[in-house]
């Protein structure tokens, strides 16, 4: 079977359909998705809808989590002076688009879920056992090591570090598809990935999608215009922003 692997959408509406769309071109069996549907982009309501259209199963992101409650933030550390009132005014903005039913699903999503697929067991997390915003990037080899050693699984599904990577401790693999809808790589194209579960093969992929669409969506809805400059250029904090070009705002005549 091949399952497609998705995580941290974040509302990017125009991202998810590109990668949905790339998804049933391959022919996959099923897909998954490891959580943050919601918060940075403009289309939350219908993101949602439309996973829930195609069936897709996802766990609870941080963000997911703090809108669902009424957090204002949904880390346990907060970001760059500049930054944070970036993702508190992201994650205010989409608790009040959101109709209660959303947030009911929301809060509905489980933290962890389990599948077998041709007898290969998978696993997926947002982010840790304890915490949703705990941090595993490809380089915590030892981190890594103990959280495989707690989940019974022959693979584990990752999202919330917007790095794609596929790594093998011992006899089980560790991926993280990447971000569908908000890069901070500097690549502004969606990511996501494909496992084989015969071969144990993992593909990791980022195609284009209508990122002006997507960025107009965030400059019109009342958000900060900032929060569309990190989508536009592909950046994790507003500070990365100091060393590149100004970003315009895209008039209504740029929309594709």
């Amino acid at each position: 079977m091949k399952i497609g692997l998705i995580a941290d959408v974040h509302a990017n509406l125009q991202a998810l359909q590109a990668v949905l769309h790339d998804l049933r071109c391959d022919g996959v069996d099923f897909i998954l998705c490891a959580g943050d549907l919601v918060t940075y982009g403009a289309n939350p309501q219908e993101t949602i809808a439309l996973l829930r259209a195609h069936g897709i199963p996802s766990v609870r992101g941080n963000y997911d989590h703090a809108v669902a409650l009424g957090h204002e933030t949904a880390s346990r550390t907060l970001s760059s002076e500049r930054t944070e009132p970036l993702k508190r005014a992201a994650i205010c903005w989409t608790s009040k688009h959101l109709e209660p039913r959303d947030k009911w699903f929301l809060n509905g999503l489980p933290w962890r879920m389990d599948f077998v697929f041709d007898s290969l067991h998978v696993a997926v997390l947002h982010a840790g056992i304890e915490y949703l915003d705990a941090w595993y990037d490809s380089k915590d080899h030892e981190k890594l090591t103990l959280l495989v050693s707690r989940v019974d699984a022959d693979v584990l599904v990752l999202g919330h570090t917007h790095e794609a990577f596929a790594c093998q401790i011992s006899s089980r693999i560790i991926v993280n598809p990447g971000a569908v809808g908000r890069s901070i790589d500097g690549d502004t194209r969606a990511a996501y990935a494909v496992l084989d579960t015969e071969s144990l093969e993992v593909c990791h992929r980022r195609i284009e999608y209508n990122i002006h669409d997507a960025i107009f969506a965030i400059q019109q809805s009342g958000m900060p215009l900032d929060i569309a400059r990190m989508v536009g250029r592909g950046v994790r904090r507003i500070e990365d922003l100091d060393t590149l070009e100004p970003f315009k705002v895209l008039p209504q005549r740029m929309r594709t």
